[in-house]
């Protein structure tokens, strides 16, 4: 099967979007997408349960110089709408990290899709990326030491690989229950 750019997916049906890269959350997410300008992207993930792998290094980033996930167990996206830049696509949204809001375009690339199939929904995947300064969000720690001031550019670059499900057509229940 060939996607919008030309892209293929594979002949089991099923896309490879998700890499290995940490860290790893509990993500509960909700996207509407009908109409491009219409469009919704609705993120949550549970700040303690980011995980690199690396039990020291999981403790640092819960902890007060990071996300600070005792305080603010949340970390939120929100975009509305999604336009048209060059070969991929924008959703204009804002990220909301220890209490803080600021405007976070997600550039994203169309990756592939899976057609339906008996008691399964349809998929479509795509690639995204964001770049933030971690001062922005009151992340400072290392900052000072590692370059003796905040940095004026981003810092941190975000990354995701999703695959999105279709929703079932009404009166059907979903295929997750």
């Amino acid at each position: 099967m060939e996607g919008p750019n030309g892209e293929s997916t594979s002949t089991d049906g099923r896309i490879p979007v998700a890499s290995a890269a940490s860290p790893q959350a509990t993500i509960a997410e909700r996207a509407k997408a009908a109409v491009a300008a219409e469009s919704s992207l609705d993120v949550s993930i549970d700040a303690s349960s980011l995980s690199t792998q690396n039990s020291v290094r999981d403790k640092d980033l819960r902890g007060p110089d990071f996300f600070d996930a005792a305080n603010f167990p949340a970390i939120q996206y929100h975009g509305r709408g999604i336009r048209r830049a060059g070969d991929g696509w924008v959703v204009d949204g804002s990220l909301t990290l220890r209490g803080a809001t600021k405007p976070v375009p997600l550039s994203f690339t169309f990756k592939g899709t899976a057609p339906a199939q008996p008691g399964k929904p349809g998929r479509v995947a795509f690639h995204a990326t964001a770049a933030v300064k971690r001062a922005d969000f009151g992340m400072t720690r290392e900052l000072l030491d590692e370059i003796g001031a905040v940095s004026p550019s981003p810092d941190v670059w975000i990354e995701i690989d999703a695959e999105l499900l279709a929703a079932p057509p009404s009166g059907s229940s979903s295929p997750r229950s």
